[in-house]
């Protein structure tokens, strides 16, 4: 017990450091394109963010724009459409889009609280985050086009870890509504709230099916002790809610692939020590441990758009590399191979 609560503490640590690696993403590859944080100017506690293309070429986002404060929480994400990366600034405070050419970083909001959570709309014209308002947290939307936000949930609850329906007309999120954690959602506009779980044990990291029916998420209703999270599926109408995967260990961040047919998610095991990509064939339920040929921390892993490449980063704690693997020829690639920390990555 004593191991398992150390290395509780790390995964812990780790997930402040770096809080992207607390969900699992969806991401963007436009040409293999990949955004990451990386601290290799040598400026203690701060990052930059750099843009690597299908070419292995890699470019300083941000080496225009002194005194934004990337760190560790900025969180950035590629948008594709826009050419620009939408990132926190100011220590986690600051929302903002830095164009990839030339022009002026934009100001989409300014947070009470510092946050690291960030999902993009399927159209990549509006974000969610989360804020504080009345003590509360509540889930935003910031509009890229107006450059305006608003609060969604507007409720007297916390609530966080939001997504988007891969239509963008559906919000699932969590919801502390019910005392314990829940499974909640809501339309685009912030209407038609709904509470899908009941209060036994946390429920988290909510994910939508390709198709906007199902929601996968993580909980602990069913643990044995303190660090156990089970895979749980529900339909959007609150029915067939299914018991997914267990294995006794702490097991986060699901995502379904873009076709439906696997769900990837982060497993710990507290007694070895080590966190892995793992993914789950909903069809015959077995699983597929991506990472097992690597020790310790695997995570903040994402999709590319069309599934085939698995996007992550691998903490030995010493340092941090960005991988990647192809799921068809089952290959690994460093992507960074260098002894800074490189992290949360994003297609």
């Amino acid at each position: 017990m004593k191991d398992r609560l150390s290395f509780l503490h790390v995964m812990l640590a780790a997930m402040l450091l770096f809080p992207g690696s607390q969900r699992a993403s969806a991401g963007h590859d436009a040409g293999r394109r990949v955004v990451f944080l990386s601290n290799r100017v040598g400026v203690s506690r701060m990052f930059d963010i750099f843009l690597r293309d299908s070419t292995g070429s890699e470019v300083n986002v941000n080496a225009n724009h002194p005194g934004l404060g990337i760190t560790s929480l900025s969180a950035p994400k590629l948008l594709g459409t826009r050419e620009s990366v939408v990132c926190f600034g100011s220590g986690g405070k600051t929302l903002l889009e830095i164009p990839l050419g030339a022009g002026a970083v934009k100001v989409l909001a300014k947070l009470t609280q510092a946050s690291g959570q960030i999902s993009i709309a399927p159209d990549e014209q509006a974000l969610l985050y989360t804020d504080r308002v009345n003590g509360k947290s509540q889930v935003f939307e910031a509009d890229l086009r107006q450059g305006s936000a608003r609060n969604l949930s507007s409720n007297p609850w916390n609530n966080s870890e939001a997504s988007y329906s891969r239509d963008g007309s559906w919000i699932v999120f969590v919801s502390d509504k019910d005392s314990s954690l829940s499974i909640g959602v809501m339309k685009r506009n912030g209407g038609s709230q709904r509470i899908l779980t009941n209060n036994f044990g946390d429920d988290r990291f909510p994910h939508f099916s390709p198709e906007g029916e199902r929601i996968v998420f993580t909980s602990s209703r069913s643990g044995v002790h303190d660090g156990q999270y089970d895979l749980y599926t529900i339909d959007t109408s609150g029915s067939r809610f299914e018991l997914l995967y267990s294995n006794g260990a702490y097991n986060t961040s699901p995502i379904f692939s873009p076709d439906g047919k696997e769900i990837m998610f982060l497993s710990s095991n507290f007694t070895k020590k080590v966190s892995h990509v793992l993914l789950l064939n909903c069809a015959s339920g077995s699983v597929n441990i991506v990472t097992g040929a690597l020790s310790f921390l695997s995570q903040n892993a994402s999709f590319s758009n069309n599934g085939q490449l698995i996007l992550f980063e691998h903490n030995t704690i010493r340092d941090c590399e960005i991988m990647l693997y192809d799921r068809q020829t089952k290959s690994m690639e460093d992507l960074t191979q260098n002894p800074s920390w490189d992290c949360s990555p994003s297609f």
